[in-house]
């Protein structure tokens, strides 16, 4: 699995975390307070171009994996991931996210991911 970056989503008050990360030619991007994730973002990273499936998945430890791929996209895209965003979600999460040419659910050497904690 890709090394992950930490997104110290605060508790209390007004304050929000935003956090993104770009790997191998992708970017993801994080927007969030607490454990309340609103937004999350796929894109290329500045330079590349990447044609495929953008995907985001949320890794809840083990085999427990969510995805959510898009239709392949042929020029470099932000794609917000929709069904993966406004959502709280267990402390400790990873979110990745990637661009691959099969929409084939398994751990990808070049995808890009975040934690989520408190």
């Amino acid at each position: 699995m890709a090394a992950g970056m930490t997104l110290p989503l605060l508790t209390g008050g007004s304050a929000s975390a935003t956090v993104a990360r770009c790997s191998h030619g992708t970017c993801i991007k994080v927007i969030g307070r607490g454990l309340h994730v609103s937004d999350v973002m796929v894109s290329p990273q500045f330079g590349h171009r990447r044609s495929g499936f953008y995907f985001a998945k949320v890794r809840y430890g083990g085999t427990n994996v969510e995805w959510e791929w898009t239709d392949w996209i042929e020029r470099p895209a932000t794609v917000y991931m929709r069904q993966l965003s406004g959502r709280n979600y267990p402390n400790g999460v990873l979110i990745c996210a990637g661009v691959e040419k099969t929409q084939e659910p398994m751990d990808y050497a070049d995808e890009v991911c975040i934690k989520v904690f408190r």
